[in-house]
Formats: structure tokens, C-alpha cells, sequence
């Protein structure tokens, strides 16, 4: 697997999976990077106006199940390219970011590479979460639904 030095981050602990995170955006040995497909910005490595929305801490219900699918859809976010522009976490995806999470290192790796981690404000402050430390930051209602209603395609889990 193709690594970049100081941008590999072993997170396979958080996702259960084997061998560390490969490049993410990039392309090595040499060889040109093939154009942008349409709808993706060339200079970001995303994809222009996508917005991946987040409700809870996992997918298709609570259960552990449901919980490491969520792991994994992070985790490969992380690795894939095109990346989206935001993420938006609400109600029990504030959750994901919380420092110590099995999510927060792949939050915080996405947020380095300029994808924009917004949480809701009123579900940190409603589930007791820090604001201090947390992947991304924390926005109004006004601040998310002006993201959802701006972006050209929505993802929501």
C-alpha cells in the first residue's frame, strides 16, 4: 500500500481493518494524476458541492453492527478520492468527533485536508459533548441548513 510519510496515521484499531491508510488524495511513483471526472474540483481533490449529512453515530440502527459500518464509511472517506466538501453531524453524530472516539482520528484527518466538520450546536450542548478538542466546530442551525440548502448533492445517513 502506497503511503505518504507524515499523512500515514495507523487507524485500524478504530475500523477493525489490516495495514495503515494509504495516500489519501494523491497519486505516487510518478504518475500523472488523471483528469478531474465532472463535478470534481481540480485543485481540492473533492467533490464540488457535496455535503455528506450524519444524524447518528451509526448506519442502518444501533447496534454494534450499525456502529462499525459507520466506522468503515469514515475510515474510507479517508483513503478515497474525491473527498466531499463538508461533513455535517447532528443529534448522536456530534458523538463522532468527540476526542477519544473510534471516529475522531478520521474526522480530524479529513478536517486537516480541508474538508469542513460542522457539528451542531445545539446537540453538543444538548448531549453535554466538549466544544474545546472536538474534530470540526460547532454551528447553528442557521449555519447547517445554509450548507444543506447551498450544496448540489446532499449524502445522508
Amino acid at each position: 500500500m502506497e503511503t505518504r510519510g507524515e499523512e500515514r496515521r495507523d487507524l485500524n484499531s478504530s475500523v477493525g481493518g489490516t495495514g495503515g491508510l494509504g495516500t489519501v488524495g494523491g497519486r505516487g511513483g510518478g504518475a500523472p494524476a488523471p483528469a478531474p471526472a465532472a463535478g470534481v474540483a481540480a485543485s481540492s481533490g473533492r467533490v464540488r458541492g457535496c455535503v455528506i449529512y450524519l444524524a447518528g453515530d451509526s448506519v442502518g440502527g444501533a447496534s454494534p453492527h450499525g456502529r462499525a459500518l459507520m466506522r468503515a464509511f469514515l475510515y474510507t472517506l479517508t483513503e478515497i478520492a474525491p473527498q466531499p466538501e463538508a461533513i455535517i453531524l447532528v443529534g448522536e453524530a456530534v458523538r463522532l468527533a468527540r476526542p477519544g472516539s473510534e471516529t475522531f482520528e478520521c474526522l480530524s484527518l479529513m478536517q486537516e485536508q480541508h474538508v469542513e466538520i460542522l457539528r451542531a450546536e445545539i446537540s453538543v450542548r444538548e448531549l453535554g459533548e466538549s466544544e474545546a478538542a472536538a474534530a470540526g466546530r460547532a454551528v447553528t442551525m442557521h449555519v447547517i441548513l445554509d450548507r444543506l440548502l447551498r450544496a448540489e448533492k446532499v449524502i445522508a445517513l
